[in-house]
């Protein structure tokens, strides 16, 4: 994910705070005590200050530590380990929406993260998202939180990906004010465990099936350490702590700011992609991984001169039809109109979200089921057989978006294992960043396929809605390749292919005199980490703390003069000590963080 990049230009989450909401925090472990914040933690399940965990309860200590573990000998760093960490404890097995809400909505103002590992049960056959409270809240926080920037809301795709799942029934993924994400193993292909959606932006690196594969390591209770946490829940803290560097880096980033800097600067070339297309506007993305790897140096300096995206329009469009009843494995077209008469303005788009209502109709013959029914079968051993059964299932339906580019984004897959037929979707809001910064303009075109022998499908209530901007954002997407440059090239390089500077961002192909190259950095000057983030002014240009190496030189020649001189007087003094004096170097320019180079098989950070 490259975070040691990031370090290197000196940003480590400073100032920055994050909340975890999850079964609570052992905020009193010696790796997390030291950032961990009480303003922004609090206990749902009892209404009190303290979010210390149940006993077993050790999903939420985790979480934190991955985000911002402090920089010490203990179980590991956070990939902000200069960050705040909140949190905020909940019930997460029977949680309830005025709760989910008060968590969700705590401390806006002060909170820039809130990281969540949580949601609907991954077993293929639910479908379960955000109540009215919660919607509100997410909203909310978008538009007023952290001063009217936005709240950004990290959340895990899911992790029921061997049971035929989709984080298209996961409502809370499927927001726009969410950022879902995704997981990779080490050899870039998908996780068993990995969910597909079209709401997901990206994947970060996490635990497989391989028993000698990295891990990720973090915190866990008793003061203890592990080196087994993994699924999208380590996804989800990964990226968050990401985002508290890139915030760091440019705190006036807008939540949708965030959104763009995931989508422009992530790398789905270093992944194995079964499913690679390129959407209208020039937009590599994949069911399976978003738009990629998230690459942490390439996200932060992007935002370190990016300028803020214009206000978001938004329209929203009936299909021509207005249901569509299909059985016997039958299709059914909807189309959608959208023409500039409409008045959204929107030429570039960023979220796509279609709304419907879908039922399932048996046939006299066939049996009904719904979720009740599955855990009796299970319980004496039949639910294997009804897995096999002809009837008629909400998992049989495929539901397919088509843009005028002619972008084709699976809304919903089907699911294998969701056997219910006496339940469909309800107003359920599918939504899709495959056509992001795509022109809106022509006709989309919805296509509902039913893959079962008998019973129909019967769809209603169907609309279109769409998000972006009157205009592009051209000066902050990608652009072409240049000299010593890898990705992102224009002024300042996402990544250079070589060697960069960590004081001008400059890409070269070796290090000048009196810096030292470490990790594809040329370092120079003493980099302090910025107690005032760096890169926030209006014209993208960015001031770095450092000592010129003109500076350097100056200080070093002097060192070695003064050297030399007491040498010769000590020596004429007491030549017999001359053996017992100690050197030390005096050519470290960089206060560089306790790793060891060998800890990229170990650490998934």
């Amino acid at each position: 994910m490259r975070v040691e990049q990031v370090w290197l230009q000196g940003f480590t989450g400073r100032g920055v705070t994050t909340t975890v909401i999850d079964d609570g925090l052992e905020w009193k472990h010696d790796d997390l005590i030291s950032n961990y914040d009480p303003s922004v933690s609090h206990d749902f399940t009892t209404d009190t200050s303290d979010p210390t965990p149940f006993r077993g309860d050790n999903h939420g200590t985790e979480c934190a530590g991955v985000v911002a573990m402090s920089k010490n000998t203990l179980c590991g760093i956070g990939v902000a380990f200069d960050s705040k960490i909140g949190g905020i404890k909940i019930n997460i097995e029977e949680s309830m929406d005025v709760f989910e809400a008060r968590a969700l909505g705590y401390q806006q103002s002060s909170v820039d993260v809130y990281s969540n590992s949580w949601g609907p049960k991954d077993n293929g056959y639910t479908v379960e998202g955000p109540g009215r409270l919660v919607s509100k809240t997410l909203q909310s926080g978008a538009e007023k939180g952290r001063d009217g920037k936005g709240n950004v809301f990290v959340w895990a795709a899911g992790n029921g990906g061997d049971k035929f799942d989709s984080c298209a029934a996961d409502g809370y993924v499927n927001s726009i004010y969410t950022i879902a994400v995704g997981s990779a193993d080490q050899d870039g292909r998908q996780a068993y465990y990995d969910e597909d959606c079209s709401a997901k932006m990206a994947v970060t690196f996490s635990h497989n099936s391989r028993p000698t594969g990295p891990q990720v390591y973090t915190t866990t209770l008793d003061g203890r350490c592990t080196s087994g946490f993994t699924g999208t829940s380590a996804s989800a803290p990964l990226l968050s702590g990401v985002i508290a560097l890139a915030l760091q880096a440019n705190p006036d980033l807008t939540w949708r700011d965030v959104q763009y800097l995931i989508v422009y600067t992530s790398n789905i070339d270093i992944l194995t992609v079964d499913d690679l297309a390129t959407n209208g506007a020039g937009l590599k993305f994949s069911h399976h991984f978003g738009f990629g790897a998230i690459d942490a140096e390439a996200l932060v300096t992007r935002a370190r001169h990016w300028t803020s995206v214009p206000q978001q329009l938004n329209f929203t469009i009936p299909a021509t039809q207005f249901e569509c009843m299909i059985s016997n494995g039958s299709t059914c077209e909807l189309e959608f109109q959208f023409t500039s008469e409409l008045g959204a303005n929107i030429s570039s788009l960023e979220h796509v979200l279609v709304s419907l209502s879908l039922s399932i109709v048996p046939t006299a013959n066939d049996s009904l089921w719904n979720l009740t029914d599955y855990y009796e079968a299970e319980k004496d051993g039949e639910a294997g057989d009804w897995l096999q059964s002809p009837h008629p299932r909400r998992g049989d339906v495929e539901i397919e978006l088509t843009s005028p580019a002619g972008t084709r984004s699976i809304l919903l897959p089907n699911r294998d294992y969701d056997f219910v037929n006496t339940e469909g979707y309800d107003n359920w809001p599918f939504m899709s960043v495959h056509f992001w910064g795509e022109d809106p303009t022509g006709t989309w075109t919805l296509r509902t396929t039913f893959r079962a022998s008998s019973g129909s499908v019967f769809i209603t209530n169907v609309t279109l809605t769409g998000f972006g901007i009157a205009e592009g954002v051209s000066g902050n997407s990608n652009r072409g390749l240049c000299q010593n440059c890898l990705r992102g090239c224009g002024d300042v390089c996402d990544v250079c292919s070589e060697l960069r500077l960590n004081y001008s961002l400059a890409c070269v192909s070796t290090c000048p005199n009196a810096t030292i190259e470490y990790n594809g950095y040329c370092i120079a000057g003493s980099v302090i980490y910025p107690e005032t983030p760096t890169g926030n002014s209006a014209d993208g240009t960015t001031t770095v703390i450092l000592v010129s190496v003109a500076a350097v030189v100056v200080v070093t020649l002097f060192v070695v003069v003064l050297v030399v001189l007491v040498v010769v007087l000590v020596t004429r003094k007491r030549r017999k000590d001359r053996f017992s004096t100690t050197t030390t170097a005096t050519n470290v320019y960089w206060s560089l963080p306790d790793i060891d180079d060998n800890d990229d098989e170990t650490v998934q950070i």
